[in-house]
């Protein structure tokens, strides 16, 4: 991946300024897949709503549109530690529909590094949350997965 806008290495991970930081990931990384697995350490110092761990898709915008415009997803997952009601929230979105897995109630604790895990299987329709290896959100009729979004260039 490529560092971007306040993205910096530090002590062998990854720091975002919570401004302009991300890393681009090579498109369509995820593209055609049915199942996914995606796993990260994370410390969060306060981001705000609906801030990313991860962010695959497109928007009308084209690639790396800039933070704040107007332009929209179309087709996209990702993860969020603080959704606009507060909780860790996993989400597919398409033209057609949007389903999710969201821990009830919580958002990803800040100051303190915790492994979070996001898991989907279009088989199994089933989409799964752990923090620090204890499930807290799962969705038992999650039927989307990466192969619905088409193209990813937002990744």
């Amino acid at each position: 991946g490529q560092l971007v806008g306040g993205a910096a290495v530090s002590g062998g991970a990854v720091v975002l300024d919570g401004a302009s930081g991300y890393v681009n990931l090579p498109n369509n990384i995820v593209t055609g897949y049915t199942a996914v697995t995606i796993e990260a350490w994370v410390t969060d110092t306060g981001s705000g709503n609906w801030a990313r761990i991860f962010d695959f898709g497109n928007s009308s915008g084209g690639e790396d549109f800039p933070l704040g415009s107007s332009t929209s997803g179309i087709q996209y997952m990702f993860l969020t530690p603080r959704s606009g009601s507060g909780t860790l929230f996993g989400n597919y979105n398409t033209p057609s529909a949007s389903q999710s897995a969201e821990w009830p109630g919580t958002a990803l604790s800040t100051g303190v590094r915790q492994h979070v895990f996001w898991a989907s299987d279009g088989n199994a329709q089933m989409a799964w949350i752990y923090v620090n290896g204890v499930l807290v959100a799962s969705n038992t009729s999650m039927t989307l997965t990466p192969a619905a979004l088409g193209n990813t260039e937002n990744d």
